[in-house]
C-alpha cells in the first residue's frame, strides 16, 4: 500500500506499507535488508540505525533469533538516511506473528505556501 500525507495541497511524506506472509519469519529480515541495501546504493551510509526492544528483559544478544521477536512485537528494526531535503526511513515491527516494513520518504523542508491576494478573496468568498 502507498500513502501520500498532504498539508495545504503539498505532498510532505510518502510511505509505502508492506505486509509479506512467510512460513520462514526470517524472509522478513531478508526483505528489510535487502531494501536497506538498494538505499545504501542510492543515498550512501544510514545516518542512523537501532534495534528498538519494546521490553529490555527480553532483549536477545543472538541475530539468529531476531525474526521471531520482531513477529511477536518485542523488537522493532530502523535505519534512516538524510540528504538535503529528505529524510528517508526503513521500520520492520510486528505483532501477534504478523510482520509489516515501512518505507518513508518525508521532507525536512517543508515548502510554506504562502497565498496571493486573489486566492485570499476567494478563500473569504468561498466561505459565505
Amino acid at each position: 500500500m502507498l500513502v501520500y500525507s498532504f498539508d495545504n495541497d503539498i505532498c510532505f511524506r510518502a510511505e509505502y506499507f508492506f505486509h509479506n506472509v512467510y512460513s520462514d519469519p526470517n524472509e522478513n529480515i531478508k526483505d528489510y535488508e535487502k531494501f536497506n541495501r538498494a538505499l545504501n546504493s542510492k543515498y550512501g551510509s544510514t545516518y542512523r540505525e537501532d534495534l528498538i526492544w519494546t521490553n529490555e528483559n527480553f532483549k536477545l544478544d543472538n541475530p539468529d533469533e531476531y525474526a521471531e521477536a520482531v513477529e511477536v512485537g518485542l523488537l522493532g528494526m530502523y535505519c534512516e538516511w538524510r540528504t538535503d531535503r529528505t529524510k528517508l526511513s526503513n521500520l520492520l515491527f510486528g505483532e501477534n506473528y504478523k510482520c509489516y516494513m515501512i518505507i518513508r520518504y518525508e521532507s525536512l523542508n517543508p515548502i510554506e505556501v504562502e497565498s496571493t491576494p486573489e486566492e485570499d478573496k476567494q478563500d473569504l468568498g468561498n466561505g459565505l
